[in-house]
C-alpha cells in the first residue's frame, strides 16, 4: 500500500507508472489496498491467486484466514513484505503486468548518537554504545497489520474506527547490552503534523515473526514496528516521525521525515 499522492521512497516495491486497469479487482483509493468490503473485488483477487495456484479453496468473495494465508503465500514468492493484505503491487504481479526495476541498495551506513538527530533517515542505523541499536527502513499506509509470519487474526492490529488507517513504520532493533530490554519503556513516538501529536506505539516482533512482543533478550536482535491510528482524511506523506529513546544515561531524539 502508499500514500495517495506520493509513495515514500523508502517503501519495499515501486509503483508501476501505469495506470491501474479496470479489469483488476478495485482497490481502496487511500491506502491502494484490495478493497476488502467490496464481494465482487475480493472474489476477482481470489481468482487471480487460483490462477497462480496460491488460493484451492472455493471462490466466496470473503476475505478471511484462507484467503489471508493464501496472500502471504504470494507475497513471500514475489519477494515482497508478507502482510497478508493485498495490495496494488501484489495485484498487478498476480496479473503478469511488469513492474519497474529499482536500484540496488546502497551499503548501510552507521551514525553514533550523541545527540539529536533532526533529519533521521531510513536506512542508517543509529546506535547508543553499549546500549542499543536502531534503524528503520520503510512507512506505509495500511488498514491492519499482522506480524511476518502469522495468519492468526487475533494476532491483527486494526484500528479503533473503521475510518481511520495505520501509518505503520518497520525495521531493526538490536539489545547491545548485556540485561533484557523493554523496548516499549525506552521508546516512545508520535507523528507530528501542524502541531497535533498523533501518539505512536511500539513493537518488536518474536516467537519468529508469529506475534508482537515488548520484550528483547540481552544481545538478541528482532524486527522493530512502530504503529500511529491515523484520521482517514490526515495526509501521513506530510507529517514528522519522532522518536524519542531513553538510553541509560542519555535521552536522544530522531526525527523523520516520512
Amino acid at each position: 500500500s502508499y500514500w495517495e499522492k506520493d509513495r515514500p521512497k523508502m517503501a519495499a516495491v515501486a509503483l508501476n507508472e501505469e495506470e491501474y486497469a479496470d479489469d483488476l479487482p478495485e482497490l481502496e483509493s487511500v491506502t491502494q489496498c484490495l478493497n476488502t468490503q467490496k464481494g465482487a473485488a475480493v472474489k476477482a483477487y481470489q481468482q487471480l491467486l487460483k490462477d497462480k495456484a496460491f488460493f484451492t479453496a472455493k471462490l466466496d468473495s470473503n476475505y478471511g484466514k484462507v484467503t489471508r494465508a493464501s496472500t502471504k503465500l504470494a507475497q513471500q514468492y514475489f519477494g515482497l513484505l508478507p502482510t497478508g493484505m493485498a495490495d496494488r503491487t501484489l495485484i498487478e504481479l498476480l496479473n503478469n503486468v511488469p513492474q519497474p526495476v529499482t536500484e540496488s541498495q546502497p551499503s548501510i551506513s552507521s551514525e553514533l548518537l550523541t545527540n539529536n538527530v533532526q533529519q533521521a533517515k531510513f536506512g542508517v542505523i543509529y546506535t547508543m554504545e553499549e546500549q542499543l541499536s536502531v534503524r528503520l527502513d520503510r512507512a506505509w499506509a495500511a488498514r491492519s497489520l499482522s506480524p511476518s509470519h502469522s495468519s492468526d487474526l487475533l494476532d491483527r492490529i486494526w484500528p479503533t474506527d473503521r475510518s481511520n488507517i495505520l501509518y505503520i513504520a518497520d525495521g531493526e532493533i538490536e539489545n547491545l547490552s548485556d540485561r533484557p530490554m523493554q523496548v516499549a519503556m525506552l521508546f516512545q513516538g508520535n507523528l507530528e503534523l501542524k502541531d497535533i501529536l498523533y501518539p505512536c506505539s511500539i513493537h518488536c516482533e518474536r516467537d519468529e515473526g508469529r506475534a508482537f512482543g515488548a520484550s528483547l533478550l540481552p544481545m538478541g536482535k528482532c524486527r522493530l514496528v512502530i504503529i500511529c491510528e491515523l484520521p482517514a482524511e490526515v495526509e501521513p506523506a506530510s507529517c514528522v516521525l519522532n522518536i524519542v529513546i531513553q538510553g541509560a544515561a542519555q535521552k536522544i531524539e530522531l526525527r523523520f521525515g516520512t
